[in-house]
């Protein structure tokens, strides 16, 4: 199992143990390390199995800011932090014109976010676990 995988898992099993909470509420709770794994996994689960859609239907974006952070301690982070931008942008733009969640999920224009992701998804994650392996 990853270093990576690991830490998720303890973190995970912290709030299973903390039903009460909710995500963002979570997300405090966790140590530097713990919510480094959890945000830049979300991440990574959500859009390789549903693309940035399924990342903002599931509500994960609570936790961007977290996620910035984190990107911005990876070389390859650049990249993808550009591509959580432009799907942030397109949220705040899409939420002036949609009636509901719903309705806002299908006005994103994602497919191209999604394929350029998959394309650096691996090296990315090589990299968040060299990451992971310099937090205390």
């Amino acid at each position: 199992m990853s270093l990576h995988q690991q830490i998720m898992d303890e973190a995970y099993e912290l709030w299973n143990n903390n039903p009460h909470l909710n995500y963002e509420q979570f997300l405090e709770m966790l140590n530097k390390k713990q919510r480094a794994a959890v945000v830049l996994g979300n991440l990574n689960y959500q859009v390789e199995n549903g693309g940035f859609q399924q990342y903002h239907i599931n509500k994960y974006y609570v936790g961007i800011n977290y996620l910035k952070f984190h990107l911005n301690c990876i070389p390859i982070g650049i990249e993808v932090e550009k591509l959580v931008n432009s799907y942030w942008s397109q949220v705040i733009t899409a939420r002036f014109f949609a009636e509901d969640e719903y309705d806002l999920t299908e006005m994103l224009e994602l497919n191209e976010l999604d394929e350029a992701y998959y394309r650096i998804s691996e090296e990315f994650m090589h990299q968040c676990e060299k990451y992971l392996e310099t937090l205390e």
